[in-house]
């Protein structure tokens, strides 16, 4: 998982564990002591999380221990990336963003039930990812939670969030109707040869343009790319 969606991970376990995996994926074998240092933590500690690696995955992934470090073939990718992706099913930030995108807002204290823990620590785990939204000119309102900005700046998060970043299970796609009016336009804009952007790419800003503006939240467009947009 790239480096963007590991900042709204709160399990730390869950981030060492990918951080692993990551290793692994760039290079078939590592040795104790550099996935200690990819991961930030122990050799012990890496014993113990490759163990519990092997437990987690079964037979769709092997880790095997040689003299230089250990081994690491996929044996089922399909499976090995359906189990990795549902590492994160339950972060509470990922739940959270996924609201804000669908427009079905809850307060900081209704996260906090959902959950089982306490508001505070809903509280902090947002504060501690608040340098990324103000990456994009964004701060969070608590009651409910949800973006304050510029919507253009609303829109690109949720763009970066979840086409520039790796799949998970709580990557949204865009639905058949919005990839047929993307094929639509795709189309005309070869036969113009005017493309400025991938297929999947524009996909999705489309899709958060008609989720945006179906909850309300639109922009100001001039008159002339308004004409085009509609």
């Amino acid at each position: 998982m790239r480096n963007f969606q590991i900042n709204f991970i709160t399990n730390t376990a869950t981030i060492r564990w990918l951080k692993i995996l990551r290793a692994f994926e760039k290079n078939y074998q590592c040795s104790t002591q550099g996935l200690a240092k990819i991961s930030g933590s122990t050799t012990r500690t890496i014993v113990t999380d490759v163990t519990d690696l092997k437990e987690y995955f079964g037979d769709c992934l092997s880790i095997d221990s040689s003299h230089k470090g250990y081994i690491f073939p996929i044996k089922h990718s399909a499976v090995y990336l359906t189990k990795k992706r549902a590492l994160i099913a339950n972060e509470i930030l990922f739940h959270i963003i996924e609201s804000i995108f669908h427009n079905d807002l809850y307060s900081s204290s209704e996260w906090a039930e959902k959950y089982h823990i306490s508001e505070s620590t809903v509280l902090r785990y947002l504060r501690k990812v608040q340098p990324i939204f103000s990456f994009y000119r964004l701060e969070i309102q608590t009651n409910p939670i949800c973006f304050i900005g510029e919507e253009i700046n609303i829109r690109k998060f949720f763009h970066d969030f979840y086409y520039e970043s790796e799949i998970t299970a709580h990557t949204i796609f865009p639905p058949i109707a919005i990839q047929n009016i993307t094929a639509s336009a795709f189309s005309r804009c070869y036969q113009l040869d005017q493309h400025a952007c991938s297929f999947g790419e524009f996909n999705y800003y489309l899709y958060i343009t008609f989720e945006r503006h179906c909850a309300g939240q639109g922009i100001e467009l001039p008159k002339q790319i308004k004409k085009i947009f509609e």
